[in-house]
């Protein structure tokens, strides 16, 4: 059977450090019963009293009885952890709609002496194999699932599952009556007077976030949200919490998860559409060990659209949030657009405050039919130098139409992408007449999935912002770094910090942050060092080497020249430049050259 709920919340937005709770419901008296093996039993069951509309005053979860009931007692030989389910029977309740006390009827056969008696809701259902579970839902997949099962005689505890939460309509919360969870303790010195009386609470946390979407979300299907949440130390990995499987501390019984290592805390899948006004709100349901707090720093991931388009906010909070069972939360988020392909770190890029994400890798272009169609995309890793010495094909195998002399061939440089002939630089020119068109920007070109224009690439202005004028976190001791020279995964380039960083723990201090000509040597750092860097939002520029038109039998290594999209005459153009005697921005490069592309994300 289901429960109705009706949510309370504050007015007012709810601080987590002071939750207000539902106040101590009386125990109401007791049944006369006779007490022994198999007899017929009463069972008085209370549960707050029913509120059916917001107020401004509470923030608790309300709940009442159906008309028809069932509740599961539960007999334990126990009263701490290793105890073991002796006996579970069910009693039933029938009476009016929306009542707060309900009395149940059922046989008891917990025996004479329990050692610890308790209540359950929604009651255990007798199944195959000596196995109970709760009556089952119809899932996200249109599966059947059970919030409560695996219960058995014998058994030290019961399982919860809580992996298929669905949410159809916006700021509906009528899903979670699937999993409204509730236990109590019946008092063992009454049971031995002939009494037998509950007074249930939750077992379940709500969390109701508001979501605001940008613009190109309106009118898209929202079809999932996931949070995930950093501890409370600033380490770099996500605090250990289960959407599948989540922890319900019942008196005396643990409803327990089988294994462990999931990074979200919470998960609601949804079939909403995104209102023109960009704001949803959702419910989401965890149980939770009572005195388990979750990080301060939560990651909001939203999936919209058939294209299952990200969409993420970051939130910090002054606190770790410790979360009271029965109470409901609230927290808003806003959200921007996170093409694929995209780093996490955000970068400002200019004095307006305009902030980008970095593509994953360079750009690359590969061909298997020698050049008559070429497919675009990132390097797979940011240290990768697609195209370098070495390679079985580099630039030197172009040929003037912007083909290949070999079959398969991928290449990293590129000429200055114009539209006089050399669209996006696969030429083999060496003229810089021949470049003298209008500026093609590559990320014009649909990339990773995404549509046309999702990236661009920067100007010589923001290339310059970033390296030397942002305002950005202290990293290992030196406040607002932007940049550190480093060798990843045996790949000399240039690191790029985001706008806010916590480095890894277990990660050595970077050196020499914001030196310019320091020596790539001073940070060396592994590959999965630097996953861990990446993953805190770091950005690396390869020197991938450049292709120089003036010398065309040689690409030289040890160099990172990256183009902008800003030029200053018909012949050059303007390039980031980084290699063993510094680092800059607005250095003026033949555009019959080639050089490295890096494309970045404006985020709404």
């Amino acid at each position: 059977m289901k429960k109705l709920f009706v949510l309370s919340v504050f007015a007012a937005v709810l601080a987590f450090s002071c939750q207000k709770r539902e106040a101590p419901v009386e125990e109401p008296a007791g049944i006369p019963g006779e007490v022994s093996a198999g007899a017929p039993m009463k069972l008085v069951a209370e549960i707050p009293a029913t509120k059916v509309s917001y107020t401004p005053d509470g923030n608790v979860l309300k709940a009442s009885w159906n008309a028809t009931e069932s509740i599961s007692v539960v007999t334990l030989d126990g009263t701490g952890d290793g105890a073991h389910i002796v006996a579970i029977d069910n009693f039933t309740s029938t009476g009016a709609a929306g009542r707060a006390k309900a009395e149940f009827t059922g046989t008891f056969t917990g025996g004479s002496t329990p050692a610890c008696v308790i209540v359950i809701y929604p009651a255990l259902i007798a199944g195959g194999g000596g196995k109970y579970a709760s009556v089952p839902y119809t899932d996200h997949t249109s599966a059947e699932k059970s919030v409560l099962y695996d219960a058995a005689v014998g058994s030290e505890y019961i399982q919860a599952n809580f992996q298929a939460l669905k949410q159809t309509s916006d700021n509906d919360a009528s899903h979670m009556e699937n999993y409204c969870v509730m236990a109590g303790n019946v008092d063992i010195d009454d049971i031995k007077n002939n009494l037998l009386t509950a007074s249930l609470s939750h077992e379940m946390t709500v969390l109701k976030v508001t979501a605001t979407f940008p613009d190109a979300a309106k009118g898209q299907t929202l079809t999932l949200m996931e949070i995930n949440a950093y501890d409370s130390t600033d380490a770099p990995a996500w605090m250990e919490r289960s959407h599948s499987w989540n922890y319900v501390n019942l008196p005396f019984v643990h409803i327990t998860c089988p294994g462990s290592g999931y990074k979200e805390f919470s998960k609601l899948y949804c079939n909403i559409t995104i209102p023109d006004s960009g704001v949803v709100t959702l419910y989401f349901a965890n149980c939770l060990f009572a005195d388990q707090a979750i990080g301060n720093k939560w990651k909001f991931t939203a999936h919209v659209g058939a294209g299952l388009d990200t969409y993420v906010a970051t939130k910090t909070f002054k606190a770790a949030a410790s979360f009271d069972k029965g109470s409901i939360y609230r927290v808003s988020a806003s959200l921007s657009y996170v093409p694929a392909g995209a780093l996490k770190g955000k970068f400002t890029i200019n004095a307006g405050g305009d902030q980008v994400y970095f593509s994953k890798g360079n750009l690359q272009a590969t061909t298997t039919d020698s050049g008559e169609n070429w497919n675009w995309s990132f390097a797979e890793h940011q240290y990768d130098c697609p195209g370098g010495t070495g390679s079985s094909c580099d630039n030197l195998n172009i040929t003037a139409d912007g083909k290949s002399s070999v079959a398969n061939c991928t290449v990293g440089l590129f000429g200055w992408s114009t539209n006089d002939n050399t669209y996006f630089g696969i030429n083999s020119s060496k003229t810089n007449t021949d470049w003298d068109g209008s500026f093609v920007d590559w990320g014009t070109m649909s990339l990773e999935g995404t549509p046309a224009n999702t990236w661009r690439t920067p100007t010589s202005n923001e290339f310059n912002y970033l390296l030397n004028t942002r305002t950005t976190s202290t990293v290992c001791e030196t406040s607002n770094a932007r940049f550190a020279r480093a060798t990843v995964n045996s790949v000399e380039g240039n690191i790029l910090f985001p706008d806010a960083y916590t480095h890894p723990a277990g990660v050595a201090n970077i050196v020499n942050i914001n030196v310019i000509g320091a020596a790539n040597d001073g940070n060396t750092i592994s590959a999965s060092d630097w996953e861990k860097m990446e993953d805190a939002g770091a950005v690396f520029l390869p020197q991938a080497g450049y292709y120089d038109a003036t010398y065309p039998t040689h690409i030289y290594d040890g160099r990172g020249y990256y183009w902008t999209s800003s030029s200053d005459n018909t012949t050059m153009a303007d390039f980031y430049l980084q290699h063993a005697s510094g680092v800059g921005s607005n250095y003026d490069g033949d555009r019959c050259d080639r050089h490295s592309v890096r494309l970045i994300h404006v985020i709404d």
